[in-house]
C-alpha cells in the first residue's frame, strides 16, 4: 500500500495546497484517490511531478522518489507537514512516523490596527503557517484590541 510522507506544503492561489512528499512505499499516479491519514479526508490527485530544479510534471511517483502533489486541497490545514498520504481504496495500516511538533519558544500577541482587517490578518497567518511548520498560532478576538 502507498505510504507518502508530507515533508513540506505551501499554498498556491491557483492550485490550492501543493505538498512536497517522499514516497516511502508504493506508487502514486495521476487521478489516484488518496486519503490524508490524520484527517481522513479524501482527494483526487490532479497533478504530480518533481523539481529539476524547475517543476516537471510526471504521471507517477514511485518508492524512494521525492516530488510534489496537487490534489485541489483548498483547506490550509488539509495536508499537514509530517502526515501520511495513502490510497483511499487500499489504505496503509499505520501512518509513517512523521515529524515531531516543534514546541513554541516565543510567544507574542498580534492584532491589526483596524479591527476590520481581522479576517485578512487571520487568513494571512493561516497561509504563513502552511509554509512554516514551526509557526503555531491561536486566533483570538477581543473587544478592546479588535
Amino acid at each position: 500500500p502507498l505510504q507518502a510522507l508530507i515533508i513540506d506544503s505551501w499554498f498556491d492561489n491557483y492550485l490550492g495546497v501543493v505538498s512536497l512528499v517522499r514516497i516511502k512505499q508504493g506508487t502514486l499516479t495521476l487521478k489516484d484517490k488518496i486519503k490524508v491519514m490524520s484527517t481522513g479526508q479524501l482527494h483526487l490527485v490532479d497533478g504530480l511531478g518533481i523539481f529539476t530544479p524547475k517543476r516537471q510534471s510526471k504521471d507517477r511517483l514511485s518508492a524512494g522518489e521525492v516530488g510534489y502533489i496537487v490534489a485541489s486541497i483548498k483547506d490550509i490545514h488539509g495536508a499537514p507537514v509530517g502526515d501520511t498520504l495513502t490510497h483511499a481504496n487500499r489504505p496503509a495500516a499505520e501512518p509513517l512516523p512523521g515529524f515531531q511538533k516543534v514546541k513554541p519558544q516565543v510567544y507574542a500577541g498580534l492584532f491589526p490596527v483596524d479591527s476590520g482587517d481581522y479576517e485578512n490578518f487571520r487568513d494571512a497567518l493561516a497561509k504563513l503557517s502552511i509554509n512554516d511548520a514551526s509557526l503555531e498560532y491561536e486566533p483570538e478576538s477581543s473587544q478592546a484590541l479588535g
